[in-house]
């Protein structure tokens, strides 16, 4: 069960899963990956329009009780998409910067059965990136980002597949892709 918290008294709420919901509209925020790798949101708080991320939002709202100055947000599992309170603690400069230097293994390659399963998911239309890169994790046990399969369906990485697609699957990809950031 996903419990909501508002984000200093905004008119938004934050999950225990990392969504954050519109309080008026009751519609849960897209979130984009940051160049860093982070999720972020948009919000539009007084008139102004603030970028938080996702992960800030949710140690603010479920973990307050905890923080402590000069502290950080750590990603227990070291990845950057799971915003899930549970995923997440405040610790020291010190902790965060350790925890950081201990690296997942890489994730596998995919395969060509793998890829074309995957861009026959995201053509189906109904998965964002973020949700497709759960999905792939989970379908194929890697532990990929966001900003991996952006790369994936962009044609910047696996060219060799991406190549073996046909012009019309290509530009299919590209303009559900292109519909999704605008």
């Amino acid at each position: 069960m996903v419990k909501y918290i508002t984000y200093q008294s905004s008119n938004y709420e934050v999950g225990s899963d990392g969504s954050v919901r519109n309080i008026s509209t009751g519609r849960i925020l897209k979130s984009y990956d940051s160049s860093a790798g982070y999720l972020k949101v948009c919000l539009h708080i007084k008139g102004k329009q603030i970028t938080k991320t996702v992960h800030r939002l949710v140690a603010e709202t479920h973990h307050a009780s905890t923080r402590q100055p000069d502290f950080e947000v750590d990603h227990i599992n070291r990845d950057k998409n799971n915003n899930s309170s549970s995923n997440l603690r405040w610790v020291s400069k010190k902790t965060n910067a350790a925890n950081r230097g201990k690296r997942a293994k890489q994730s596998k390659l995919l395969t060509i059965s793998e890829y074309k399963e995957f861009i026959g998911k995201y053509l189906e239309g109904a998965l964002s990136i973020a949700k497709i890169t759960v999905w792939a994790n989970l379908q194929f046990g890697r532990t990929s980002s966001v900003r991996a399969y952006t790369y994936i369906l962009s044609g910047t990485s696996c060219k060799k597949f991406w190549n073996a697609l046909t012009k019309v699957e290509r530009d299919s990809v590209l303009q559900i892709t292109a519909a999704r950031t605008n």
